[in-house]
């Protein structure tokens, strides 16, 4: 079957085949590798955060819930730029479609680290079913750590592009976002901008919950009783567990790994991305331009942008959109430029 899928690629064909990604000795991740006529090398797509099938459907959180197979149409683009494209279920997508209840019982006691694991895994399939052709990791949000951390383990990868980069621990990710991504929300109803909401300016969501947030009991919301009742809701539901806590200590900083990297790594980043804000791939920038010089960094922004590269009204609209094609297709063309031609 090796040999069959690089024939038809020689030949012109666009190959395709269901593949499986072993991660245990008993289950593996379903998977799809794309292999376009005169490939040049093989992306591995690592997932975001969340259990998500091989297409990473954003559907639940795109307005008006319509398909969004983010990784299906990011397949579709770097495929026109000759590059191979291997994509597999998530482990915790995978295993929760099987019921396995030990083996998602051995995914929560190092979830971190199987995500590694699991990358690893795939690239080797890559290097398997297509022989002599460099193998790039293209990571979204979590997977940009992944993909660091795969690659420092590796030794081997050729680039990496780095979508909606984490920059930070998980934890200070989640807690900024819930402590600060809210905060256009209150400015938007704080008309005379002294940091308060007087009970006039509150409106029919807010109005409920001020015998709760109103800690000083003066009749108003301040900025920072906002803040509290947001941040309480991570405390009362932690997103993350002690065992991803250990994980990611235990591994190098996502920002060490930046100035310490040699291969190539390609930055892909939406200006009004409110998950992993831009400002953290900024500075990136001006280190490597201005300190660093090491020129295997490029840094791409896309205005108006969200965390998938998809368009947004507004830079505090939390709802996905489809991304453009033209978008797709300017990301794959950005990191086959760089990749190849540095």
């Amino acid at each position: 079957m090796k040999r069959l899928l690089c024939w038809l690629a020689v030949c012109g064909a666009v190959a395709a085949e269901p593949i499986q990604i072993p991660v245990g000795t008993d289950y593996s991740l379903p998977g799809r590798l794309d292999i376009p006529a005169g490939a040049r090398g093989v992306v591995v797509l690592l997932h975001g955060s969340g259990a998500a099938n091989m297409d990473e459907e954003l559907q639940m959180a795109t307005k008006d819930k319509a398909p969004n197979p983010f990784f299906a149409d990011l397949s579709a683009a770097l495929q026109g730029q000759k590059l191979a494209v291997l994509r597999y279920d998530k482990r915790n997508f995978a295993l929760s479609q099987r019921n396995s209840e030990a083996a998602l019982q051995s995914l929560k006691e190092h979830p971190g680290l199987a995500y590694i694991q699991d990358a690893l895994s795939a690239v080797a399939v890559a290097r398997q079913k297509c022989p002599g052709l460099p193998v790039f990791l293209l990571g979204h949000s979590e997977g940009t750590w992944v993909a660091q951390q795969a690659a420092r383990q590796d030794g081997q990868i050729q680039g990496l592009g780095l979508i909606g980069f984490t920059g930070s621990a998980l934890e200070t990710l989640v807690s900024e976002q819930i402590a600060y991504r809210p905060l256009d929300y209150f400015n938007d109803l704080d008309k005379n901008h002294d940091r308060v909401l007087q009970p006039e300016e509150l409106n029919d969501a807010l109005r409920p919950q001020l015998v709760v947030l109103d800690l000083n009991r003066d009749g108003n919301l301040s900025r920072s009783e906002f803040q509290a009742g947001n941040f309480s809701q991570l405390l009362l539901k932690p997103l993350l567990s002690d065992a991803w806590r250990r994980d990611e200590a235990s591994l190098p900083a996502p920002l060490q790994l930046v100035e310490q990297a040699e291969i190539p790594l390609v930055f892909l980043q939406g200006e009004w991305d409110n998950q992993t804000p831009a400002f953290v791939v900024q500075a990136l920038d001006i280190c490597e331009s201005r300190v660093w010089k090491k020129g295997n960094k490029r840094f791409v922004y896309f205005p108006g942008c969200g965390h998938a590269l998809d368009a947004r009204d507004r830079y505090d609209d939390v709802v996905y959109r489809r991304p453009d094609q033209a978008t797709l297709e300017r990301a794959a063309g950005e990191l086959a430029r760089f990749w190849f031609q540095r």
